[in-house]
């Protein structure tokens, strides 16, 4: 039952040729930009999304960007990396996304390269906030020389809660 409710809602299409129709549906937008690394047995391992509202947001706040990661989006637990910035509010902007099949540094590799190529305001990056789940820390020191990397302080709190208790 549940299946035939998805298919459905979701039409016939496999998850490949709805993937396409969503990255096209973005990229037809003006200054929007999409981009997929695949293996070499053609299985996606890095998406990359921006649109023009976030490259702006990025380009006026970039000084300290945010860096979170979440497990297990959606039914191929893809990882979704998301990168944000304060605006002057103080209110958290989301200026890039990159569902990724591994944490690899292969394919952090390419989402950050991307990002790099797509915003020349990267270099004006002073900190980056990660959250505990940023296995690659070594990626991204080595992919933003010279900009200090930070442990978010609500992780950080929890993670000495957690070790405290064992």
């Amino acid at each position: 039952m549940v299946t035939k409710v998805k298919e459905k809602r979701r039409g016939y299409a496999t998850a490949e040729e709805r993937l396409e129709a969503v990255l096209r549906g973005i990229c037809e937008g003006r200054g929007n930009r999409a981009s997929v690394f695949v293996d070499d047995v053609k299985t996606a391992q890095t998406i990359t999304l921006q649109t023009r509202q976030m490259r702006c947001w990025f380009k006026a706040f970039p000084e300290a960007m945010l860096v979170d990661a979440m497990h297990n989006t959606n039914e191929w637990r893809y990882k979704l990396f998301s990168f944000m910035v304060n605006d002057v509010y103080s209110h958290s902007q989301y200026v890039y996304h990159s569902p990724m099949e591994n944490e690899s540094a292969e394919c952090l590799t390419y989402a950050i390269g991307s990002f790099k190529f797509q915003n020349t305001m990267w270099e004006k990056i002073k900190v980056i906030v990660i959250d505990k789940d940023v296995g690659e820390l070594g990626v991204l020191e080595k992919q933003f020389p010279g900009v200090r990397i930070i442990l978010c302080h609500f992780h950080l709190k929890k993670y000495i809660r957690t070790e405290m208790v064992k």
